[in-house]
């Protein structure tokens, strides 16, 4: 891999490994007490509001290009908000896209191979199709597909993001074991995974006394763009709020030894259509990074159709179900999820 400055997509590089090579300290206590702590601050500030630093110098250096991201990672990880967590990884992702629309070709497939595709150029002429005629010269107008993606690398792809229609393999150029994009489908694609993956990365963790003031003006400004994260009861006496619901991310950012259809359908579901009143597609990616989790700690992995866990989305939607307390789900469940939210995350 060979990209010119790997600060432009920190995603890519190991935060353990740079804080080792660079002599920082390792322990995210020390970081936030460092200078660099505001600098992340800032990011996730112009993530959630991008004219809040409009006009002022970016980040100054690599080392601080890097930082600044994983302590905004960690910032937004402690809010405990999903819809900051998207938001965030939308933003991100809209760095990567305006860095690659003028990019060295090679540098996307360089981006694409840090994250685990294989994509290859295309020689001239490779492969064009026929898109009209030309009235003029009354010859074929050809389209050229400068890249392309080996068959079982697309694959993978539209497993892990929701690709649009046009995207999907069915109608996509193949041709000799690889799928034939060109360079905009490229980008998109690539900023499609780099979201993913950034989403992924935030975990819910517990909140820590040195950034309090920075949580307090993100929420305030997440408040602001996002809106309330509280959803009222018909009676418009109960809140459910963030804390109310923290046990839920809790377990997904674990999965469960056992119970996987049950959570889902009884409390996963719901809380994703009702509480947080997300869209089929993200609800989706919970439900999946929910079940990823079981399967990689715990061994979990016999497949959960997409078509049911729609149908439970659907249904919980419709219906206005809110999702099962703890003490309502059966014996062998809440022995599992209580053993799981008393652990440290």
């Amino acid at each position: 891999m060979a990209i010119s400055d790997l600060s432009n997509y920190p995603f890519l590089e190991k935060l353990e490994n740079f804080l080792e090579r660079e002599g920082l300290p390792k322990s995210l206590e020390d970081l936030f007490l460092s200078t660099y702590a505001e600098a992340g601050y800032r990011r996730v500030v112009e993530d959630l509001d991008p004219r809040a630093f409009m006009g002022s110098p970016g980040f100054h250096d690599y080392r601080e290009r890097i930082l600044s991201f994983y302590i905004a990672l960690a910032l937004v990880s402690m809010t405990g908000d999903r819809r900051i967590y998207r938001a965030f990884a939308e933003a991100e992702a809209e760095r990567v896209r305006r860095i690659l629309i003028n990019s060295d070709p090679e540098e996307i497939i360089d981006v694409m191979e840090g994250l685990g595709y294989r994509v290859e150029r295309a020689s001239e002429k490779e492969l064009c199709l026929a898109i009209g005629i030309d009235r003029s010269t009354l010859g074929l107008n050809l389209k050229c597909y400068a890249y392309k993606i080996p068959l079982a690398d697309y694959l993978r792809i539209a497993a892990q993001v929701a690709i649009d229609e046009e995207y999907r393999l069915v109608n996509r150029p193949v041709s000799g074991g690889y799928v034939y994009v060109e360079r905009e489908t490229l980008v998109k694609l690539c900023v499609d995974i780099v979201k993913h993956r950034i989403e992924s990365m935030v975990k819910p963790i517990p909140p820590i006394e040195a950034v309090k003031k920075y949580l307090e003006d993100i929420l305030n400004i997440a408040r602001e763009k996002l809106g309330e994260a509280v959803v009222e009861t018909k009676g418009g006496g109960e809140q459910y709020s963030r804390e109310r619901y923290s046990w839920i991310e809790k377990v997904v950012s674990k999965g469960l030894p056992d119970g996987r259809k049950r959570f889902i359908l009884y409390v996963l579901t719901p809380y994703l259509a009702t509480i947080l009143k997300l869209e089929d597609e993200d609800a989706m990616k919970v439900v999946r990074e929910f079940i990823d989790n079981s399967c990689r700690n715990y061994g979990k992995c016999e497949k959960v159709y997409d078509s049911w866990i729609r149908s439970c989305l659907r249904g919980a939607r419709q219906k206005g179900i809110k999702p099962a307390r703890i003490e309502k789900l059966d014996e062998e469940l809440r022995k599992y999820i209580t053993e799981i939210i008393s652990q440290e995350i």
